[in-house]
Parts: structure tokens; sequence; C-alpha cells
């Protein structure tokens, strides 16, 4: 079997890194070189489900088109969804390497695979390569159809061949136009519109497709576009990569076996479809001028001071909610269980590697006393006269003596794993003792956590009640629209006003609506203009 390095370089005659975009971020992320390789994974995405999935399988190399950390990063703690990723291809000794821009612009590259997923006859790519002598490399591909076919029966095609996403195939342009001569690209392919517009061809097929850049696209000519799934498009790649290794494994007899993850990445999970949209939406309906406050409502004065009285203790629920979501335990407690999930994991791997090398001992003082008790019979057999040929005192001295030495060496190793299992046990010792204090101080942040949560609930139970009493003797028609008014006015539904100014928006009211206030029976609940709140008027309203 090859070591990593060895298929490393085969990937990298593949993929060459050097031919990446320089915002890139591909080639190796973890991995021991001289490891041996005889199990490899592709897939599209490194996430935490492919991981598992490199686990079960038993590889020892996982290979992504995407790259696990394509800016940089300050932190691999497991506590984070990438750092956890790392820590579980490196406990299990499996490696990552990432072929991402270098292998879209190979020969063959992704957009070969997704011309051959979709049976189109490649003529060249859509971008070439300008250090490619032979014109092969390049972004995209230019293609044609074995026959002519619509723009709906080629977005049938792409739907039936590309594999299964929620998104499906979108299509933009006349669904009967006919389609002979497409560019296709996998991957996000918005910013290749300019090549497209200059290849002439009929339709373009990629992932990503934004509204603007489409639009204009659309303007430009009557170039029919077709948006699938970014996963979806770039996956065929994954078989495509797989038999390329297969046949260098092959050539070299390494008896690589490879795999494909059927995982299926793409974020999306849902698509509703909505029904077939207009050229133009139906004439919108007049919207009637707003006014101050609303005609039809009436209240009593005193209620709607009392509703200002709501309005308080709904702020006070809000604050104690607010106090309750950030007491400081909660983030003691957070940053605790990320420090924790830490040392766990590390516990576990130094539990691990105590249990390899009690199984490492035990195997050595086996194989010392298989020597030891050969080397006594041979003795025995020496001392006990039997042997009389000299060549066979000779060959029966040799071999005691072989014995001996073998017995020596045996013992040295022994005395070696030992060495390394007791500094093992320390720090399994060291890191029990560490987690086992970190979970008494969780446990002690909680116990504080609860405590100040049971306080502020029982403060939310009071005002709670001193609300739903308050609220009773309120006419249910004004506390609707409070609360529908509070609801949209971030908390906030009524507020006094004071000395000419909205208590809820600070905003002085203008002398027109000032008139109208003034001139508004009692009993009419006024709104303002500005936030629409409900205007609660008191002797300090300055009228």
């Amino acid at each position: 079997m090859p070591a990593l390095n060895d298929v490393l370089a085969a990937l990298d005659a593949l993929w060459p890194p050097e031919r990446a975009e320089q915002w890139d971020a591909v080639g190796t992320v973890c991995g021991d070189p001289d490891a041996e390789v005889t199990r490899v994974l592709f897939a599209v995405d490194p996430v935490q489900e492919v991981a598992d999935e490199a686990v079960d399988l038993g590889a020892d190399l996982l290979i992504t088109h995407h790259p696990l950390y394509l800016r940089g990063t300050t932190t691999v703690a497991a506590s984070t969804f990438k750092g956890r990723v790392v820590h579980t291809l490196i406990k299990h000794d499996i490696a990552l390497h990432v072929a991402h821009t270098n292998a879209d612009t190979a020969d063959p590259g992704v957009s070969d695979a997704l011309a051959g997923a979709l049976d189109l006859r490649i003529v060249g790519p859509l971008v070439p390569d300008a250090t490619d002598p032979e014109g092969r490399r390049g972004l995209g591909r230019i293609c044609e159809l074995d026959h002519p076919e619509t723009l709906r029966e080629f977005a049938e095609r792409a739907a039936a061949r590309l594999p299964a996403t929620a998104q499906g195939v979108r299509a933009a342009g006349d669904p009967d136009r006919t389609v002979r001569r497409v560019a296709v690209s996998g991957g996000s392919g918005d910013s290749l519109f300019d090549a497209v517009r200059a290849a002439g061809v009929d339709a373009f097929l990629t992932a990503d497709l934004r509204h603007h850049p489409s639009s204009e696209a659309r303007e430009h000519s009557d170039l029919a576009l077709l948006d699938a799934a970014h996963w979806a498009t770039e996956w065929p790649w994954t078989e495509q990569a797989a038999a390329q290794l297969d046949e260098i494994s092959d050539r070299h007899d390494w008896g690589l076996r490879t795999h494909v993850s059927r995982i299926v990445t793409d974020p999306w999970t849902a698509h509703a479809a909505a029904p077939p949209p207009p050229a133009r939406l139906p004439d919108l309906v007049s919207v009637p001028t707003r006014l101050p406050w609303s005609p039809t409502l009436n209240a009593a004065p005193a209620d709607q001071i009392r509703l200002l009285d709501v309005q308080a203790l709904d702020v006070r629920l809000s604050q104690l909610a607010h106090k309750r979501k950030t007491l400081p335990e909660h983030a003691e407690i957070e940053t605790l269980n990320a420090d924790h999930t830490q040392l766990r994991d590390l516990l576990i791997a130094a539990q691990t590697e105590e249990s390899d090398t009690a199984r490492e001992q035990t195997k050595a003082e086996q194989d010392v006393e298989q020597v030891r008790q050969r080397a006594a019979r041979d003795q025995k057999r020496l001392d006990s006269g039997a042997v009389t040929s000299p060549k066979d005192l000779e060959n029966l001295q040799h071999e005691i003596a072989s014995l001996a030495k073998r017995q020596g060496d045996l013992e040295d190793v022994v005395l070696e794993v030992m060495e390394r299992r007791e500094s093992v046990q320390e720090r399994v010792a060291e890191l029990t003792e560490r987690v086992e204090s970190l979970q008494s101080k969780i446990a002690d942040a909680t116990a504080r956590r609860d405590a100040a949560a049971e306080g502020i609930d029982a403060e939310i139970a009071t005002v709670t009640k001193e609300r739903e009493v308050i609220a009773g003797t309120i006419p249910a028609d004004l506390l609707t629209l409070y609360d529908k008014l509070r609801e949209q006015q971030g908390g906030i539904g009524a507020a006094r006003l004071y000395q000419r100014s909205c208590d809820g928006c600070r905003q002085e009211l203008a002398i027109t609506e000032l008139n109208e206030v003034r001139s508004a029976a009692p009993d009419t609940v006024v709104r303002c203009e500005n936030c629409r709140r409900i205007l609660v008027r008191t002797p300090e309203s300055g009228l």
C-alpha cells in the first residue's frame, strides 16, 4: 500500500496546487505523510456527517472539493463545527486533502464531469487557461447537444441526470425555444456571463445565479439560463476524480479502494413550489390616508391611563426576560462547557493511548516469556547430556546465545513500553482531575444560574399577575389594539403625550396634529402620526 505522500504526489499531478486561485485554500489540511493509505473517500463538502462517514468506512484519506478553512482561523477547538471535523479526522488517523479551483480548471475538471453527467459533447473550455498550449484547461465548458431540444426538455434532462436536491433546476427564458449549443460551469457561475455571451451559446447551466447579474444577462440577449444547486453541479466530479485515482492505483499496483460519498450536503432541504408567475402583478388597491387616531375606537380616559400602567408592567417583564437571558452564568457555563468538551476529547485520546500501550506491553511481555521458555528448554537439553554430536552441541549453544540476546532486546522493549505507559497514565490522571474540576465548576455555575433564574421567575410571576388584574379592567378592543402595536413597535404599544411630544418615538407633534388632538373627544383613542402608537393624554400633555 502507498504512503500518504505518494498519493498526495499523484493528486498534485492531477490538480496542481499552483493552478488554484490566489484566494483559494487547497492542498492537505491534516495527515501523517508517512501513514499508509488503503481506502479513500471523495466528497464535495468537508462537513461533520462526511467526516463520520469516513470514520465508519475506515478511510485513511478524505478528498473534498470545497475547502474546510477558506479563510484564516484562530482556533480548531472541538467546540466549533469546523474544529470538530478536524478533531474527528485526526483522532481516527484520516488525512484531509482539498482540490478546489485547481480542479475547476483541470483537464478533465469539474465542468467536464458536469457535461458528462448531462451527456453533452464538449467543444472546449469557456474561459481557456492562457498557460495551456493545447487549449484544453480552463473554467467552464462549451458543449453541444446530439439533437436540438427545447429549453423545457433540456431543463428536464438536467433535473433528471443531476443528483436530486430540494432546489432542482430552474430556468429563465422561453420554455419552447430551441437549445443546441450550451455552456456549463460547475459551482457559482454568474461571474462568467461575459464569456458566455461571447461564446454565442443558446443556454448557460450553472449554480448560484443572483438576481441582478441574471437580469442583466437576459437584457443583453435572449440567452436562456438554468440554475441548479451548487452541490449538484459539482458532485459528478467526485466520481470522475475517484476514477482518475483508481487508474493511478492500478498503474502503480497500489490496491487502493476508492469510495464516493452519497450524502447530500446541499444546505437546502425543502422547496415549496409557487404557481407559475404572471407577466405582471394585478393593480394594487388604493391605500386610505392614515389618520392620527382611529375614529371607531373609543375608551374612557381612565381606561387609557390604566393602559400606561399595563405598558409599564410590560416593560418590566421585558427587562426581566432580558435579565434572565443575559445572566452572566450563561456565558460562564458556555465557556466551561467548551473547555470541558476540549478536555474530554483529550482525555478520551489519552485513555485510548493508555489502552493501546497496555496491549502493547502485554504483547511484549508475552514475547519475552516465549523466548525465556524456549531458552530454558534448550538449556535443559544441553545440561542433560542428551546431545552428543559436536555439531548439534555447537548449534544448540549458538541458539541459546541468540535467544539470550533476543530476550535482552525484548526486555528493553518492555521497559520502553512501560515508561510510555506510565507517562500516558500520568497524563490520564491529570486530565481526569481537570475534567472533574471543570464538572464541579459547571455544576456550581449551573446552580448559581438556576438560583438567579428562580428569583427572576418569581418576580415575573408577580408582575404577570399584577398585569392580568389591571388588563382585566381595560376594554377588550383597546387592549387588542395595544397588544398588536406593542408587537409591531418593539414592545411599546402605548405612550404618554408629554409636553406636546410622544414618549414613544420622542417626536414633537406638529401644530396641525396638536390641533386635531385638542379637538378630539376625551374618550377618542389618539394615535401618534409618526410612530402610530396609542397616545395617552394627561394633564402634562401641554394641550
